[in-house]
């Protein structure tokens, strides 16, 4: 029986895992605040070199939010309406790409990833 304070070095057991959660806002910079953010990435290290990342964008009502056009004037009541879903790290790449670059391409090829 292995009490609250005995050393269990000796056992050799995984370290608990740490969750890194990064925010992007319109421009795909980071931000400090989930309330600012349209996008987001969670890493997850689970000792051993292990890295698990998931991806996700805010999606509502069956449309990509667009930041940059349909959705420009971003507050509370928008971000609300369009939760975040995880996608695909490809339809990821494509939308982090349109924030940057403000290219319609990459948004085109970002919502049809994330809407198949």
């Amino acid at each position: 029986m292995i009490h609250r304070d005995e050393n269990v070095d000796h056992l050799k057991l995984p370290e608990e895992p740490a969750t890194i959660v990064t925010y992007f806002n319109k421009d795909g910079e980071n931000c400090t605040q989930e309330k600012q953010a349209v996008a987001k990435s969670i890493e997850i290290f689970s000792g051993y070199d292990n890295v698990s990342c998931q991806y996700f964008v805010r999606v509502g009502s069956g449309e990509v939010l667009d930041p940059h056009e349909t959705h420009a004037r971003l507050n509370q009541q928008i971000l609300k309406r369009f939760p975040f879903r995880k996608v695909t790290k490809d339809a990821w790449s494509a939308y982090s790409n349109y924030l940057k670059n403000k290219k319609r391409q990459f948004f085109t090829n970002a919502r049809r990833l994330i809407m198949e």
